[in-house]
């Protein structure tokens, strides 16, 4: 039985050694990387294997680990075969006390399992952020801060000009990533990754590199950078369009053979840098949504009152609005006016203050005071103390008559009818007035 399932392990990883190389020699080598960005806590072959399998593979586990997350296998899904390790937990006695045993898990083997992705599974929807354009626009700094904390032996500055024109630098010896300033942010972001991978490779035991030219090490160097750039670039929803990995096809079988040990590598400084930022910019986003929504739920509590606005050529409508100076501002279109209703008591009518100066559309003349209110108005209660409360229902039907009894027509301009306005406004008052005698 152990030999059936060693067997089983083998022909698992000479199908992934296989897959690797010819997915290099076949042009699928950016394709592979940007899978890798999501399988990141998997080995190497294990990629490969869930790569060849499921393609878009996005979130990979066992089935015992669906469960446990609220989450069901659909019937009928294929599992993706993959090697898992055997773990056994084996006594181990305490260098405290020669009487005290503790247990230690140990990995004594491999085997075939099986694994499902997200798209194979449904239940309780998961917390799972998605980077896109729109999380890096508005947290670009939090990202920033996370990928300079890879590096943190490393100064990071961004520096208007690189000598030769690069984008990047990253100077070991010293210890210093030189970024070049105001490029878009996308581009920042794919540059300052390509040169942490850069400062995270030179510290790779390098047994590999023996023989070979400073040429052919440069070589490789770079093609390691650019390759982890693309995968951490990719995870965190960049545009990787730019990224160029077709002339790995075109080598020669021996230089794929070769450089897929530097696959190991990409593999592990991608994982490396992933594991870091991921769980940390997660948090500082969480952060910022809390803050964010206690601020909403903050300005939700904040108290409102009832008001009634009239824009010019409109009827009176109610809204109630936050009782605060700048939502009151906002509503009239700058510094805010009171002139108080003919009509009905403990009213005032608020417009804007200079409204006149920045020539507002007419909105309804008041005959009492010859005047003319202009711009977009409102109409509120006040107290005793003089505060502002919401308007009555009375208050609302007296003003909301007064408003629209006299009020500009549509088609007519105040500046330039003034006049014929005014007469007919006249009128209506005078009528108003031989009734009332």
């Amino acid at each position: 039985m152990q030999k059936k399932k060693q067997s089983s392990v083998d022909e698992l990883i000479k199908q992934a050694d296989e897959q690797l190389v010819e997915y290099l020699k076949s042009g699928k080598y950016k394709e592979f990387l940007k899978s890798m960005s999501n399988l990141y806590n998997y080995s190497l072959r294990n990629q490969m294997l869930i790569f060849s399998q499921q393609k878009n593979a996005s979130l990979v586990k066992g089935l015992s680990t669906w469960n446990s997350l609220g989450r069901t296998v659909f019937p009928g899904q294929k599992g993706i075969k993959i090697i898992m390790p055997i773990i056994k937990n084996l006594e181990n006695e305490s260098e405290k006390s020669e009487n005290v045993q503790e247990q230690i898990s140990r990995v004594v083997g491999y085997k075939a399992g099986y694994v499902f992705d997200y798209s194979q599974t449904q239940g309780k929807e998961l917390e799972i952020l998605n980077f896109n354009s729109g999380i890096i626009d508005k947290h670009y700094q939090i990202i920033i801060d996370a990928l300079k904390s890879t590096v943190p032996n490393y100064l990071v500055q961004f520096v208007p000009y690189i000598s030769g024109g690069a984008d990047g630098v990253c100077a070991y010896k010293v210890k210093i990533i030189s970024v070049k300033a105001n490029m878009p942010k996308e581009k920042t972001l794919t540059t300052l990754i390509h040169e942490i991978a850069h400062a995270l490779t030179e510290n790779v035991d390098r047994t590999n590199f023996k023989g070979l030219t400073q040429m052919q090490v440069t070589g490789i160097k770079e093609v390691e950078a650019e390759s982890v750039a693309l995968v951490v670039s990719n995870k965190l929803g960049l545009n990787t369009e730019d990224f160029n990995m077709g002339y790995i096809a075109n080598w020669s079988n021996q230089n794929i053979e070769m450089f897929r040990d530097n696959l190991e590598v990409i593999k592990n400084v991608s994982s490396q840098i992933l594991k870091i930022i991921e769980p940390q910019i997660e948090e500082e986003i969480k952060k910022l949504n809390i803050q964010e929504q206690t601020k909403e739920k903050e300005k939700q509590m904040k108290e409102k009152i009832k008001i009634l606005i009239k824009e010019p050529y409109k009827k009176p409508y109610i809204k109630e609005v936050e009782d605060e100076l700048k939502r009151f501002q906002d509503i009239v279109g700058g510094y805010i006016e009171c002139v108080g209703c003919p009509t009905a008591e403990d009213v005032d009518i608020v417009c804007n203050e200079e409204g006149k100066i920045n020539n507002l559309p007419g909105n309804f003349f008041v005959p009492e005071y010859e005047d003319c209110i202009v711009g977009t108005v409102f109409a509120v209660g006040y107290n005793d103390e003089g505060g502002w409360i919401s308007i009555t229902d009375n208050q609302i039907k007296r003003v909301s008559e007064y408003m629209e009894k006299y009020a500009l027509q549509e088609g007519e301009e105040l500046y330039s009818d003034f006049y014929a306005i005014t007469n007919r406004i006249n009128n209506i008052y005078k009528s108003k007035e031989i009734e009332q005698e």
